[in-house]
């Protein structure tokens, strides 16, 4: 129902119907101040604002970060009005508001909330008004419509039903179900549009026979455990640029390493120069070219690298959804889950690795059809992740990146590598047997890795 229809019945019938002006007031003034949280308030519609002059700024917010647009100022908003005759007329209708819009804007944003829960809470207040207004109205029309019917029972009672069923479609999510016959021909197309040149289904690896094992697949969610400090965030920018190099947007959300030490080890990747030259200066002049071509390749890249301490699941699902509009993102590295992810809450590390790998599984990688890799860390004390068999639940891929050590370097042999990948769980490609491992040639200076000449190994006295 329209806004202008509720204001025009209130009217008719000398009546005031539910509303909270404060709530609306807070929503529209956060998504002012920060519009990612918009995606946190999908169930939310314009028409359910009671005021008129919200809706408006709300469904500009909303078709603006739609696009892709993630800084909103006063002067975009007021331009989205200007150029729209409906919203111009209904702010021109508040003197006070259309004399000086953008002081109304700015006295909106005092009242913003700073945290996504306390937005959706208000959100959620305005939605449920709207539904007592709008099932207030629709069921006065509805009794008035049966005493004036001159139909039999039957159809009265046919088009009752049918009228609340259309009314309650404003308020739930229409899951349009059909048969996996009537889905089967769209499925196979999307089946076969996957493959890629290589015929492999999904986003290959930069280490080419590690693709016989797994790759990087839409909805799905490979985790990489290790030790701390030993690499993992390596392998990852091996990865990342390898897909960006490919032309897939890529994302990597970091809880460790802010822009600046990560640029440092990719330039040191990209031009092959070490990092503690990158780092402070002591490079050739033509070492010095490299590292400014490296920079110059990155420019007009799609990755985009963000930096948190403190990630939360909200933020995690709002930044991947502005991502996945605004640059297609198709890949995204969150690095790595911890317990300080928790955030104070009274937890152990196996329930949050458990939590955190069904929420990238399903809520990131699957609700947003992206290929996910996570990386999770192994305490001192464990050969693998803490609660296993909980991370194989949600997790397509489990693996281990190990640094060897000098006795398997010299028993391996120079060609094998000095680490070692071992899969312990993997859902959409080959298994691997106790004493199984992939070898890999990792030079911490320049963050470079490779697959060893001698890729696989099989060693009974491995204790993986």
């Amino acid at each position: 129902m329209k806004v202008a229809d509720t204001l025009r019945y209130e009217k008719l019938n000398n009546i005031q119907l539910p509303k909270d002006t404060i709530s609306e007031t807070g929503a529209i003034g956060t998504i002012l101040m920060h519009p990612e949280f918009i995606y946190k308030s999908e169930f939310l519609k314009p028409n359910q604002f009671y005021n008129r002059e919200f809706a408006c700024i709300y469904h500009i917010v909303k078709t603006l970060t739609d696009k892709g647009i993630n800084e909103i100022d006063n002067f975009m908003i007021m331009g989205e009005i200007e150029g729209n005759k409906a919203f111009k007329g209904i702010i021109n209708e508040y003197q006070d508001i259309s004399k000086d819009v953008c002081a109304w804007l700015d006295d909106l944003k005092l009242v913003a909330r700073t945290d996504v829960e306390s937005y959706e809470l208000i959100s959620r207040k305005i939605t449920a008004n709207a539904f007592k207004r709008d099932t207030y109205i629709k069921l006065r029309e509805m009794a008035n419509a049966v005493l004036e019917s001159g139909e039999d029972i039957n159809a009265t009672n046919y088009k009752l039903q049918t009228d609340i069923t259309n009314f309650a479609d404003n308020y739930i999510v229409d899951t349009d179900i059909k048969t996996m016959g009537e889905k089967a021909d769209d499925l196979w197309d999307k089946i076969k549009s996957k493959r890629n040149d290589a015929g492999l289904s999904g986003l290959p690896s930069k280490f080419k026979d590690l693709n016989e094992y797994f790759t990087y697949e839409d909805s799905e969610l490979v985790v990489i455990g290790g030790r701390a400090k030993a690499g993992k965030s390596m392998f990852f920018l091996n990865e990342a640029i390898h897909k960006v190099d490919n032309g897939v947007p890529t994302s990597i959300f970091d809880t460790e390493m802010n822009d600046e030490k990560w640029m440092s080890r990719f330039l040191s990747l990209k031009s092959g120069v070490p990092i503690k030259k990158v780092k402070n200066g002591d490079y050739s002049s033509e070492e010095e070219k490299l590292i400014l071509n490296a920079k110059d390749w990155l420019k007009n890249k799609p990755l985009v690298h963000l930096y948190d301490s403190e990630w939360t699941k909200d933020k995690i699902y709002m930044k991947a959804k502005q991502l996945k509009q605004s640059i297609g993102l198709r890949f995204l590295i969150y690095d790595y889950i911890k317990v300080d992810d928790t955030s104070g809450k009274d937890t152990n590390e196996h329930n949050v690795l458990g939590d955190y790998t069904n929420f990238l599984k399903n809520k990131v990688a699957g609700s947003l059809d992206l290929a996910v890799m996570a990386g999770g860390q192994m305490s001192p004390k464990e050969q693998r992740l803490a609660d296993s068999d909980k991370i194989n639940r949600y997790a397509s891929t489990i693996a281990y990146w190990i640094h060897k050590t000098n006795e398997e370097v010299v028993k391996d042999g120079r060609d094998a590598g000095n680490c070692k990948l071992f899969i312990d769980y993997n859902r959409n490609g080959e298994q691997m047997e106790e004493g199984q491992y992939l070898n890999f040639s990792f030079d911490g200076n320049t963050a470079t890795i490779n697959q060893a000449k001698k890729f696989k190994t099989e060693d009974n006295d491995t204790p993986y």
